[in-house]
């Protein structure tokens, strides 16, 4: 293999090992994708899954198209964007705490899970996710010879590992759903994970 070769090489592993640092770690996507699969099972929330990774896979591509340096240098557009993020990110962990148990065992009608717009909501108005894409843009990216190639490659890596980690966590929420054999435990379920989806909401100021 050609030193070339071998750069890619390296360069590619390190974008995988980026990308899947910031899909598998706990947050608000994850907490949302977990509490689906444990309500709804995998299939059902592959939907939100295939939602939220494209629109990552969106917000790499904004960034590395320079939205990505306003939000480093323009603090209120953070502020605006972190404020609507909340507000949705609050009513999500709400309705994820108030689900019915009944509803949780028998995936009743009258209870969808989340779909592909929802999941692209919680990606997209999630201010890490565009800090997190703007800091590979700058770390991989930026100031390079090849930027559209390598833009091109964080992009469809990110799409496909934002996907297994997102995809992850509805397997382990599916894997907790079977032991959620009562109504006192699929409430107690809800609301830890509404809570944890809170929680993060709060992280978001703390930090």
């Amino acid at each position: 293999m050609t030193q070339k070769g071998y750069k890619m090489e390296s360069l590619i592993i390190s974008m995988v090992v980026f990308a899947f640092a910031g899909a598998a770690t706990p947050g608000p996507v994850n907490i949302v994708a977990a509490a689906s699969g444990a309500q709804f099972g995998v299939k059902k929330a592959l939907v939100y899954v295939v939602g939220a990774s494209v629109s990552y896979a969106v917000v790499v591509l904004l960034c590395g198209l320079t939205i990505g340096s306003i939000l480093l240098s323009v603090p209120e557009f953070s502020f605006y964007l972190k404020v609507a993020g909340s507000l949705f990110l609050l009513y999500l962990a709400y309705q994820i705490a108030s689900s019915s148990p009944v509803a949780l065992q028998q995936t009743s009608a009258k209870t969808d899970p989340p779909g592909f717009g929802k999941g692209a909501m919680t990606q997209g108005l999630n201010p890490k996710a565009w800090l997190y894409a703007s800091s590979g843009i700058s770390l991989f990216v930026a100031g390079t010879n090849s930027a559209n190639l390598y833009l091109t490659l964080l992009v469809t890596i990110s799409l496909v590992v934002c996907f297994v980690g997102v995809a992850t966590w509805a397997v382990f929420g599916q894997a907790i759903g079977r032991w959620l054999n009562s109504c006192k435990r699929q409430r107690m379920f809800n609301v830890l994970m509404g809570l944890l989806l809170a929680i993060t909401v709060a992280g978001m100021w703390w930090e």
